[in-house]
Formats: C-alpha cells, sequence, structure tokens
C-alpha cells in the first residue's frame, strides 16, 4: 500500500510541474501578458522625443515614428474594453484559452497515472514480491551456473567460429570439466587463430593424450617438444617426451629423459614419486636385477621418492647401477655417474644416513673404484662417529667388499 501511495505522490508532483507553466500562463488576463510589450512601446516613444529634441532627427522624421510606433501599440492593444458594466460578466466567464488549459491539466492528472498502470500491469511483473538487492544478486547467480556460461560461449562460437579469444576461453574450461576431446579441439582452434604459447600447447598436448587414454600422440608429443624448447625447466614436457620414448620402445633414452629431470628436480616436488616410480619400470624392463618385487632388500633400503630430497636418482645401489648396462657406452657413464654423485652430495649436507653410505659404498665397488669406495667408507665412518650398530653395519660391508677393517 505504501508503495501505491508514494507512486500517486510521485505522478501528482511531475504531472504539476509539467502543466503548471501552461496553466499559469493561459489564464493570464491579456494587460499582464503585454505589459512587457507596452513598456517596449513607451520606451521607444521617448528615445523619438529625446532624439527630436537634440536635433538628431528632423520634425517631420520624428512624426512619422511616433505614428509607426502608435499604430504597433494600437495592433497590440485588441479591441477596445468593454464597458464597465460588463466587466463582471465577462470576468466570471473563463476564456477558450483558460477552458483549453483547464481541460489539458484535467486530463494529464487523470490520464497520464492510469495509462502508467495499464503500461506495467502489461509488461511488468507486479505480481513479484520485494526483495533486496543482495537478494536479487543471489539469485542471478544461482541461475548462471557455470553449464549456462558455457552454453552462452558455445551459441557465440557456433556464430563465430573464427573467434580465436573465445576457443582460448572456453579450452580450459572443457580441460577442467574433464571434457578432454572437446578441450583438445578448442586448443587445437585457439593455436590456429591465434597462434602458439606454452600455455595453449601443453593444454592440447594434455587433452590429447587424456582423450587418447594415456598414449602420447605424435601431435600431442610436438607440442610438448615445442613447450620444452620454449620453457627447458617444464617438467611436465620434459616427463611426458620420457613417456613418449617409453611408449615408443626406447626404454634407454626414456631412462635418461627421467634421470634428467629427477637430477634437476627440487627436493619437495610432489611429482618426484610418479617420475621416480616410472624410471624403475623402464629398468625393469631393461632386464634391471633388483627393480622386481622380488629384491625386496634393495626397494626397502632406499628412501621414499620425493622425500628429503632422497629420490630414486639419490639413492643407486649395485642392483641399479648394473641396470645401466643396457644403456649404450655414453648413456650408462652419464646415468651412473649421475646417480652417484647425486647420492654422495647428498651425504655431504645429512651425513646421518647409515643406509645411504652403504648403497654409495656398494655402487663404488661395483664400479670399480675401489679408492672411492675406501674413501667413501672412511667419511661415513666419520660422519656416523657415536653410532654404534651403523658403524657395526659398516664393518660388515667393508668385509664383504673386501674394503680391509
Amino acid at each position: 500500500m505504501l508503495f501505491w501511495l508514494s507512486v500517486a505522490v510521485l505522478v501528482a508532483v511531475v504531472l504539476l510541474a509539467l502543466l503548471r507553466p501552461l496553466l499559469r500562463r493561459s489564464l493570464q488576463p491579456a494587460d499582464v501578458v503585454g505589459g512587457a510589450d507596452m513598456a517596449v512601446y513607451r520606451d521607444q516613444l521617448d528615445e523619438i522625443e529625446r532624439d527630436a529634441a537634440r536635433g538628431l532627427i528632423s520634425a517631420s522624421d520624428a512624426e512619422a515614428a511616433r505614428a509607426e510606433v502608435g499604430r504597433r501599440l494600437l495592433a497590440h492593444a485588441g479591441p477596445p474594453p468593454v464597458a464597465p458594466s460588463a466587466a463582471p460578466e465577462q470576468a466570471s466567464t473563463p476564456t477558450h484559452g483558460a477552458r483549453q488549459a483547464r481541460l489539458a491539466f484535467v486530463g494529464g492528472i487523470a490520464v497520464v497515472p492510469f495509462a502508467a498502470l495499464a503500461v506495467y500491469g502489461l509488461i511488468g511483473s507486479p505480481h513479484l514480491p520485494d526483495r533486496p538487492h543482495q537478494a536479487r544478486a543471489e539469485a542471478q547467480i544461482s541461475l548462471s551456473p557455470v553449464d549456462e556460461l558455457v552454453a552462452r560461449v558455445e551459441a557465440r562460437l557456433r556464430e563465430h567460429p573464427e573467434d580465436g579469444a573465445g576457443w582460448d576461453v572456453i579450452a580450459p574450461v572443457y580441460l577442467r570439466m574433464e571434457r578432454f576431446a572437446e578441450a583438445r579441439e578448442a586448443y587445437a582452434r585457439a593455436i590456429r587463430l591465434l597462434g602458439d604459447s606454452p600455455q595453449r600447447l601443453e593444454g592440447f598436448a594434455e587433452a590429447a593424450i587424456i582423450s587418447a587414454n594415456g598414449v602420447v600422440t605424435e601431435p600431442a608429443r610436438q607440442a610438448f617438444a615445442k613447450v620444452l624448447s620454449a620453457q627447458p625447466d617444464n617438467p611436465r614436457a620434459a616427463f611426458w617426451l620420457a613417456v613418449a620414448l617409453e611408449q615408443d620402445g626406447k626404454l634407454a633414452e626414456a631412462a635418461e629423459r627421467y634421470r634428467k629431470l629427477l637430477a634437476a628436480a627440487p627436493a619437495d616436488a610432489p611429482w618426484r614419486g610418479a617420475v621416480s616410480e616410472r624410471m624403475m619400470q623402464v629398468l625393469k624392463s631393461l632386464g634391471a636385477p633388483g627393480t622386481g618385487a622380488s629384491d625386496g632388500a634393495a626397494t626397502a633400503n632406499a628412501p621414499p621418492a620425493g622425500g628429503g630430497g632422497a629420490g630414486l636418482v639419490a639413492s643407486p645401489d649395485e642392483a641399479q647401477v648394473s641396470a645401466a648396462a643396457q644403456l649404450s657406452p655414453e648413456e650408462r657413464a652419464k646415468f651412473i655417474e649421475s646417480m652417484v654423485e647425486g647420492l654422495a652430495a647428498r651425504l655431504k649436507e645429512d651425513g646421518r644416513d647409515a643406509d645411504g653410505w652403504m648403497r654409495l659404498v656398494r655402487a663404488y665397488t661395483v664400479l670399480g673404484r675401489s679408492q672411492r669406495a675406501s674413501q667413501a667408507l672412511g667419511e661415513a665412518r666419520a660422519a656416523l662417529t657415536g653410532d654404534t650398530e651403523a658403524l657395526g653395519r659398516l664393518d660388515e660391508l667393508a668385509k664383504s667388499l673386501g674394503l680391509g677393517s
């Protein structure tokens, strides 16, 4: 009720402001309306008298000017006023202009509000309850879920298939929604229209691999190769290129890729475990002893991947070193050297790892580097001073390897 009362008051105020000037002008008497003009004519006559007195115009010119002003004055004044006896009767009867003004005023007040209400009833929503702005905003959000927004973008792309920015926007959305085939197509279109970038290439390759059930297809491999060329430190590209080599049967090259990736990986990288596991599978496929389930001791001695910087690369033993025999001479040398030196570097920082020292000593022995094995044994004893159990294990290892006491 308060709403409609406020509307009525507002309508009345607006109509009064709009129609009042018209009504006032029409109801004014003629002498008031023309008062300003009469003053102008009087000023003109006074000016003519002053010019004639100063001799600026001749008497005949002055008389002609007075006659012209008088003619204009009579024309403006209109018919002569009515007799005084008839004046009250005429004053009580409104003029035609006044009647029109009053009719317009009354008609406006009566018609405009009803017309506005009729239009509002046709195109408005008078039945909806009142809601604050926050409630309306929340309702609008609830009516626009991700699926609806995606549908809008898809509709636009159907009308404008050459809109590269649109494909670039919707491609990662498809990927997050696990619509991998559509994501692959969207990334491909964005790359064709906007050019490639590491982000687009990586998204395309990932969508292509997942949509192919984990197979690194040739387009995905080429995309990751471009990413790695632009971003040499990109671990995802390096990993999937290693997987591609593995799937092509190039196990030695895949192992080398995994080795380089782990060598450059931060100690706390969350993906170290996955890469280490993949590398173990490659070594197993190469026929490396100690990489299968039967070699529980070697696996148990190896620290977990990604834990404290001791991943697979930093944790070699004689079994893993033997696995390198399947590689080419150059690859084998790099492979073994990186694994052994990685472990040695870690033990210099954390010398309390007795199992690590034992693996290092065994690795040097397998490589035929007896002098370096003896040196590592001495360093281990110095680092483990006071740990009777660890020192006893080292003595037993030294005897079994023929390194003396």
